[in-house]
């Protein structure tokens, strides 16, 4: 019914973009080029989200200037119930020679108790960089683990903390759930 709708609509989703794009440049090598030299420079964020369409793509438009920046951590892929593959993340020193990985291993927003327990749990993941993420705030309260009878009972105990943290007079914006 979908696809039925989409044509009926001459309506394209985001993979047919991706998909008419490829066949686009691969039927007509001229369009291809002139697309490839207007991008001097690419940037691709969220890298270890990327799929297969996604990955083609990239090396399309970069296959001119070869000046492709990406920026991705295989500990936060989210998407391969959509087809994302961190290999393309992993590998890609393989499939790139030359290239320069630069590690950014202190964080910001978090405290040294958040990312322990952050840095304990990603050791474990199967496909991954070694890295131990820095804190660079200063020491807070102890990380707390919930577990619930019920996804009900979970969701009153949160809101029972958030009242109690409210109540001491933590703002709600300084709040955060890691699920």
């Amino acid at each position: 019914g979908y696809l039925y709708q989409e044509k009926k609509c001459f309506g394209l989703d985001y993979n047919d973009l991706i998909k008419f794009s490829l066949y686009i440049f691969q039927e007509h090598p001229n369009i291809r080029l002139k697309w490839q030299q207007r991008l001097e420079y690419i940037m691709i964020d969220e890298f270890q989200d990327i799929d297969s369409l996604q990955y083609e793509l990239m090396e399309v438009l970069c296959g001119y200037h070869k000046n492709l920046f990406i920026v991705g951590d295989p500990d936060q892929t989210i998407y391969t119930w959509r087809g994302a593959n961190v290999k393309y993340l992993l590998d890609f020193d393989r499939e790139h020679p030359g290239t320069r990985t630069i590690m950014m291993m202190r964080n910001y927003r978090s405290t040294p108790e958040i990312l322990a327990a952050a840095n304990s749990l990603i050791a474990h993941n199967q496909n991954r960089m070694e890295k131990e993420l820095i804190p660079t705030l200063p020491s807070g309260k102890p990380v707390m683990c919930h577990f619930a009878a019920s996804p009900e009972a979970e969701a009153q105990a949160i809101v029972d903390e958030i009242k109690e943290l409210q109540s001491q007079g933590v703002r709600l914006g300084d709040i955060t759930i890691l699920y």
